[in-house]
């Protein structure tokens, strides 16, 4: 309790303060504004000491209330004594004033008009806090400007100092290191004004909040009241921010009647009778307020005896097979800790309102989880009773018409459709039951306190559990980490019953296991670590006098029942290390006793249990290597065609962080702040020591090869020459930060490069003492750069284009003083020199975060400075993958026009294009020959290209070609045949006829189980040989790029074929252009192959599923390419 007593003793002796400061200043200078301002510093302080007294309360031990002088000399109470004593002193002075004057001139907040104040005193006007709720800020805002902007009595001082007295939560940290001067007045207020007066994202958040609003399970006068509130908020909002709320009414109408429960829908429909016209909102609201009236009346005549009526209702059974960890899963529906399957009030729907329900919030139709469709569904289990895609409680049976009552609540027998299978995510299976709960038995699992030690000198006495299931044993997250001890990074799976995953391991921590009296040696052991290891906790309770066999035994845990976390989990692997002679056996159904190293540890049946038990029955770990083979079979599987996926809530939290934080300087360039999920300070480890040891490492290597060492250090000294890091005198903190990190750095070569061969890559995910790296704490953002299929699909489309690159884009963009002390290196230019401390200043590639930063900062510069360059700020969103733009027009003089504003708009931010190229030396003209890849007066050869997004583009002859260096394999194994295979790179299946082959030859691979290394069957290896032998052919090949689309008129229509074998599937789609003159040029736009399942399936169903692989395939380049309106063949 140390900690908030330190803020209590600060806070008490404010409140002590106060009186003493108003006397010394003499009852002369005494004036209302004064007294009222300093009493509502006093209930400040009042409010702060009951807060932490609260706290200081619930943490304080018997012993600390015993003794601690906060308790012995009772501080609270006396602090209140001075709070009581202060506040009548300044009450009696306002009371004078009052009295004595005939107007009221206000507290500091009430002072901000100057209209005349009569003998009667209004309330203070309080100005509004604003947390950085989109919803509020108009309301704030012209509070705000009323109340201070516009009063010209108040100095800019002043009114910056109510500014940031008014912002709280969010919203405050926008002028967090904004500090009270006359000059920063407006700037902060313009700073606040940029950043939440934008009605785009104002009116979103206004729909946004009607769209949200719960759905009704009763008709509760609150929830109804609520409801209508609510709802006229959120249109009030909108008309005045000016949107025709008054011409939504049909889908506002719909929208609100789909929350209300059901009785209530019941009712509104029965007023509407049989009239034809669609209702509007003022219909739907009036009948609301005349309901709530309704029931208010209702539920004021209702008697006691009617409240006390209950109807005891049989919850459902759920036994579990449970692995390790059971997580809380919350109900969309009705906000409780269960699975929608399991909400009596889904259930309660029909199935039409089931399905209307998981539409409206993006559900699976199949697993009732959000993030996918029903025919991307990962989940095994399909419909109980017709074997159907989709959950059992969707399924419709033929009789569903002739039921008599289309309002009852749908009903399932137990052997079919209620026995609602769990999703995929869920590591448990069950079944319901709606008749009486039966007893079962309450099975202990053994446990023992041990103590666990390790070489930072560290120990810790945990709770183990003793699981001869597991393979391995485990140890907590957090356990690790109090520990202190040395982690190895592997990479290992974990599954629980029925081979269902919980994740992987985050390493392997060695530590001494020993009885917690140590009497015993202690045995050195290898845990893996786990976030959490299981919430097993028994039904019944444990009294080890009712049980005779048991009575006099030492037990390892005394209170083997209780409900204390489980931070150790001894798997089979040490079982047997731990066991002694002895095991003692009770009567039938009674808990045995085995001797071990920690003492006697018990387990087995303790009694039966009538109430219904939700407690894991079975504990049950399986590890195994990362299944490389795993990612093989993926390799040949899996080829979907590219979807978007909504974001995640993590992925929005870090959106969202990004638009509270990024700031610009005066030059343009964006500074932002490191996305962190939590907030600092961090919990990892030490990190300087481990960057010493890696840079000693590289460094005697870097020795060995002079020219790469050369290059390393120019590329250093470019660096800190740009002020992208600087070098720093001492390792402290900065001011702005508490944590330092440090991360390792090594060279990287790319021999394809136009410009640097070599590049420093910051490995911000090397761990750290504890085992974490700062990348683990980091936000990765969600993905924001354009589809690159969609992009070069695109790009084909125009007759001139344009290619450029971003010069050092990571690098232009500024992190915040405060997080740049987590991206230290250690540098020196020769092992002569002194090791030195280097800070980057920049956002650093090795980040998690740093693709997301840079690409949202490109997105954030075309909102901001879009305005003024039209042509530019489309590509800039939309033609940008990372640091390479491509772009094109339909003639020359547009493409230097889209080119012109680009470089100027990029230069807005801080940006420079460089490496342009073109298939046109005209557009290359104007361009300084140094900030090309193709120097104007160079003729590019036949045989060379350009590295477009990983394609190989010759911009002579505008087409695209396959290059692929083969070393020359003769005697192949499954590994040189997979990295041959992996050196073509055909995003758009240009060459699918040729690639399938080798999926089909790394499904054998699979199938036959053939080792890593070995030799390959001689059927095997002809076939391997023939592939490489056809690889050089593809050398021929040329694809034009430019698919012939223009701005004359002109006829499009896109050809699509599928096809399937017993080995593999297909679909490719073509573009047909037709020109005016019956000039026809046909393209190849893209294709995708599938090898068949492992599974045996028959000719027609494969071609079934070519035909649908092709379906998406159209759908996909339609968007894509924007043709939505041409014939499709």
């Amino acid at each position: 309790m140390e900690e908030p007593w330190n803020a209590q003793r600060s806070v008490i002796g404010s409140i002590t303060r106060v009186l003493d400061n108003v006397k010394k200043l003499g009852k002369n200078n005494y004036t209302p504004a004064m007294l009222k301002n300093r009493m509502a510093i006093l209930q400040d302080y009042w409010k702060d000491c009951q807060r932490l007294n609260a706290k200081i309360e619930t943490t304080a031990t018997k012993e600390e209330r015993n003794s601690h002088e906060y308790f012995v000399n009772q501080m609270f109470l006396r602090a209140e004594d001075s709070y009581i004593n202060t506040s009548d002193y300044l009450a009696s002075w306002i009371d004078k004033f009052t009295k004595s004057l005939p107007t009221n001139n206000g507290s500091a907040e009430a002072s901000v008009s100057e209209q005349p104040h009569f003998a009667i005193q209004l309330p203070r006007i309080v100005l509004p806090k604003f947390s950085g709720d989109y919803t509020d800020w108009e309301n704030f805002k012209d509070i705000f400007e009323s109340l201070v902007v516009n009063n010209d009595n108040l100095s800019n001082v002043q009114r910056l100092h109510y500014l940031k007295a008014s912002l709280i939560d969010d919203a405050k940290l926008v002028l967090k290191n904004v500090s009270v001067t006359e000059a920063n007045y407006n700037s902060a207020w313009e700073l606040l004004k940029n950043r939440y007066d934008n009605p785009r994202i104002i009116i979103n958040a206004h729909l946004q909040s009607f769209v949200d609003l719960p759905c009704l399970n009763s008709s509760s006068v609150k929830e109804l009241r609520s409801l209508r509130d609510k709802t006229n908020d959120a249109l009030t909002a909108l008309k005045n921010l000016k949107r025709p709320v008054e011409h939504w009414d049909d889908l506002i109408v719909f929208i609100l009647v789909q929350k209300l429960d059901k009785t209530s829908r019941k009712e509104w429909e029965f007023k509407l009778g049989d009239q034809n016209d669609n209702p509007t909102f003022k219909d739907l609201d009036s009948f609301l307020s005349a309901r709530i009236r309704a029931l208010e009346a209702v539920s004021s005549n209702e008697t006691g005896s009617n409240a006390q009526m209950k109807t005891k209702q049989t919850k459902p059974k759920l036994v579990n097979s449970h692995q390790s960890n059971t997580e809380t899963h919350k109900c969309i529906l009705c906000n409780e800790n269960h699975f929608l399957y399991q909400c009596k009030s889904f259930k309660d729907k029909s199935i039409e309102q089931r399905y209307e329900f998981l539409k409206m919030h993006k559900r699976c139709f199949n697993c009732l989880n959000g993030g996918h469709f029903p025919s991307s569904c990962y989940s095994k289990h399909v419909c109980k009773v017709c074997k159907g895609k989709h959950h059992t409680l969707l399924h419709k049976e033929n009789t569903q018409a002739t039921r008599t009552n289309n309002d009852e609540p749908l009903e399932h027998n137990n052997s079919n459709s209620s026995e609602a299978e769990a999703d995929t995510n869920s590591h448990f299976s069950k079944y319901e039951e709606t008749k009486e709960p039966k007893e079962v038995n309450t099975t202990l699992l053994p446990t023992a306190y041990v103590l666990l030690k390790s070489d930072s000198g560290r120990s810790i006495k945990v709770r183990a559990l003793l699981d001869q299931g597991s393979q391995s044993t485990f140890v907590s997250e957090s356990v690790a980490q109090y520990l202190k001890a040395r982690r190895k990074q592997l990479s290992i799976s974990v599954s629980g019953i029925g081979g269902a995953s919980i994740g992987k391991v985050r390493g392997a921590v060695s530590v001494t296991l020993a009885p917690c009296d140590q009497v015993k040696p202690g045995i050195a052991i290898s845990a893996l670590v786990l976030p959490k290891l299981t919430s097993y906790m028994p039904k019944l309770s444990f009294i080890k006098c009712s049980w005779p066999h048991l009575a006099k035994l030492k037990l390892a845990d005394p209170e083997p029942s209780n409900s204390l976390p489980i931070e150790l989990l001894i798997g089979a692997d040490l079982y047997g290390r731990i066991l002694m002679n002895g095991v003692l056996q009770g009567p039938k159904g009674s808990p045995t006793a085995q001797l071990t190293i920690f003492g006697w540890i018990v387990s087995g049946s303790i009694g039966r249990s009538s109430e219904i038990s939700t407690n894991p029955l079975v504990a049950h770990l399986q590890t195994s290597d990362e299944s490389v083979e795993e990612l093989l079979r993926k390799f040949w599987e899996i080829e979907e065609v590219p979807a978007t996926s909504m974001l995640t809530e993590e992925e929005a939290a870090c959106e969202t962080f990004f638009q509270k934080t990024v700031g610009r300087r005066s030059d343009g360039r964006y500074i932002v702040r490191l996305p962190f999920k939590t907030e600092a300070p961090i919990p990892i480890g030490e990190s300087k020591h481990i960057a010493e040891r890696i840079f000693s490492r590289n460094e005697s290597k870097l020795q060995q090869q002079p020219e790469i060492l050369k290059q390393y250090r120019e590329f250093m000294d470019e660096y800190e020459n740009l002020h992208h890091m600087e070098k720093l005198h001492d390792d402290r903190a900065c001011e702005h930060s508490t944590q330092v990190v440090y991360f390792p750095h090594h060279p990287v070569i790319r021999e394809c490069s136009q410009t640097t061969k070599l590049r420093v890559v910051f490995n911000a995910s090397c761990a750290t003492s504890n085992g974490s790296s700062l990348n683990d704490f980091l936000h990765v953002g969600p993905k924001l750069q354009a589809d690159l299929v969609s992009l070069i699909l695109r790009w084909r489309a125009h007759p001139y284009v344009y290619t450029a690159d971003i010069e050092k884009m990571f690098r232009q963009i500024l992190i915040h003083p405060a997080d740049t002390d987590y991206q230290r290196i250690l540098w020196r230019s020769t092992p002569c020199d002194e090791l030195s401390s280097f800070r980057l200043l920049t956002v650093t590639y090795g980040t998690a975060c740093a693709p997301f930063l840079a690409n949202r900062v490109l997105k954030q510069l075309a909102k901001d400075d879009g305005d003024a360059y039209p042509l530019a700020a489309p590509v800039l969103e939309n033609c940008t993958y990372v640091d390479d733009i491509m772009f094109g027009a339909t003639d020359i003089v547009l493409a230097k026009q889209i080119q012109s504003q680009l470089t100027r708009l990029l230069k807005a931010g801080g940006f420079n294009l460089r490496k342009w190229a073109s298939n046109s030396m005209a557009l290359l003209s104007d361009i300084p020959t140094e900030n090309h890849g193709l120097a104007t007066d160079k003729s590019l050869q036949i045989d060379e290209h350009l590295k477009v997004l990983g394609t190989a583009w010759n911009p002579r002859t505008d087409s695209f070609r396959f290059y692929i260096d083969i070393n020359g394999y003769s005697n192949f194994t499954k590994r040189l045949f997979l990295s041959l295979v992996s050196r073509m790179f055909d995003p758009l299946g240009w060459a699918s006829p040729f690639s399938i082959n080798a999926k089909i030859l790394l499904q054998i691979f699979w199938i036959r189980k053939l080792k890593w290394d070995e030799p390959l069957p001689d059927d095997l290896a002809e076939r391997c040989l023939s592939y490489q032998s056809q690889l050089l052919l593809l050398r021929k090949i040329e694809i034009p790029r430019w698919t012939g689309q223009s701005n004359e008129p002109q006829q499009y229509q896109l050809h699509g074929f599928a096809d399937a074998s017993n080995a593999a599937y297909a679909a490719a789609i073509y573009l047909r252009v037709e020109s005016l003159d019956g000039t026809v040029r046909v393209a190849l736009l893209i294709a995708k192959t599938k090898v068949a399942p492992l599974k045996v399936q028959s000719i027609p169903r494969l071609e079934l599923c070519a035909a649908v692989l092709l379906a998406r395939l159209v759908q996909f380049t339609q968007t894509e390419m924007q043709l939505p309106n041409i014939p499709i063949f």
